[in-house]
């Protein structure tokens, strides 16, 4: 699996890219009530993953790996997206910029890529990665 170099890219590239940040309104609109579908990096290994966000801020999700996780999801004024698991998925706070089709996420703290949601779907849809 090969989604190009995003795991070496930073949010200054995107922005001297041109790309600029999405808006707490912007990012509630792609997100809220939506099955996403993405992908981020881990120990060295592309991974998969679908999302549904609930418009009351709960999200639950499964990966590639078949582990299925529950939790919160929010929006700043800022822009900062947040997602909080319940159980063992990492927590992470970013900054998102749509590039292409995709949106891209950096991390809040260290400016690098964290995931890129590449599918959105309006309502709930099962969650299946295959």
């Amino acid at each position: 699996m090969n989604f190009n170099n995003d795991n070496l890219t930073t949010q200054q590239e995107v922005i001297t890219q041109g790309h600029t940040r999405l808006t707490q309104e912007e990012l509630i609109a792609i997100s809220s009530n939506k099955t996403i579908t993405g992908h981020y990096y881990y120990n060295n290994q592309w991974r998969r993953y679908m999302s549904y966000t609930n418009p009351n801020g709960e999200i639950e999700g499964i990966n590639d790996l078949g582990t299925f996780e529950k939790g919160r999801w929010s929006v700043n004024t800022d822009g900062l997206y947040s997602v909080n698991w319940a159980r063992y998925w990492e927590n992470w706070s970013a900054y998102a910029y749509r590039v292409g089709t995709d949106i891209k996420f950096y991390d809040s703290t260290t400016q690098k890529w964290r995931t890129t949601f590449s599918n959105i779907v309006k309502g709930e849809l099962p969650l299946e990665v295959v």
